[in-house]
């Protein structure tokens, strides 16, 4: 009843960086401009029935039909933007 069979697909992380086209930067009055984005736990595509399979979880019925997640809460989805202007 504890213990289930989870497939898992996790999208961790994506980082992308690009540098602004020297036109660009000199409309901006510097040298050399960059922007990069970056984002973390973007995706989770999962057979578990918790809310996510990475934190500690216990089912309340023999048959692990109702199962309640302890712990830590699953992790938010976060984005950065970074702009970065300079020599």
């Amino acid at each position: 009843g504890l213990i289930q069979t989870v497939n898992t697909f996790r999208f961790q992380s994506l980082s992308v960086n690009y540098t602004l086209p020297q036109q660009a930067a000199s409309w901006l009055k510097v040298p050399r401009a960059s922007v990069a984005l970056q984002g973390s736990n973007l995706g989770l595509h999962t057979n578990y029935r918790g809310k996510d399979p990475n934190v500690n979880a216990f089912s309340t019925v023999s048959g692990g039909d109702e199962t309640i997640d302890l712990g830590q809460v699953p992790m938010p989805r976060t984005w950065s933007l970074k702009l970065t202007l300079g020599n």
